[in-house]
């Protein structure tokens, strides 16, 4: 051990040059790394769930999804709604991405004595804005499953913006 440790101070300079050069070398070769972080690109192409997973995406507008979270003291006050609809607008509007779904645009079934009814959760033109429309709102997405969790937070502190990209 003692002779080691007499060789690598003997050999100091040689050492820091070698491991200098090393660095540098290995630094240099970062310039032409890549990170491909599409996982269906590593699975073989007749891999059925790969293929499966696939041609959803073509059928539907895409696999890749994205997730906007915005958190606030009350998600059901008349600005934040407001601020919700238009990066929802601005998300809809924006190359690349192929649909959007949030509180402001999500669509409603309701069943009724005819069979279901289908329509808007919240009129996008005219957002609610009296505290009785917001109360109701309020009440009525808690009392749905499908909403309550998913597109509001369980304490009405958040709601999540939904993306699919292209």
């Amino acid at each position: 051990m003692n002779r080691f440790a007499k060789g690598i101070v003997k050999l100091k300079w040689l050492i820091i040059l070698v491991v200098l050069g090393l660095t540098v070398f290995f630094g240099y070769q970062t310039k032409f790394l890549t990170i491909n972080s599409d996982i269906l690109s590593s699975l073989p192409d007749d891999d059925p769930a790969a293929s499966l997973y696939k041609e959803i995406g073509t059928q539907f507008g895409g696999n890749d999804m994205g997730m906007i979270v915005l958190e606030t003291d009350n998600v059901f006050k008349p600005e934040v709604l407001t601020h919700i609809k238009q990066i929802t607008d601005s998300l809809k509007y924006t190359q690349g991405v192929s649909t959007v779904t949030s509180i402001t645009n999500i669509l409603d079934i309701k069943s009724t004595e005819e069979g279901i009814e289908i329509g808007k959760l919240v009129d996008d033109y005219n957002l609610p804005n009296k505290q009785s429309q917001l109360d109701s709102l309020k009440n009525y997405v808690f009392s749905k499953e499908m909403y309550k969790g998913a597109i509001v937070s369980e304490d009405g502190t958040a709601s999540v913006v939904m993306f699919t990209l292209l």
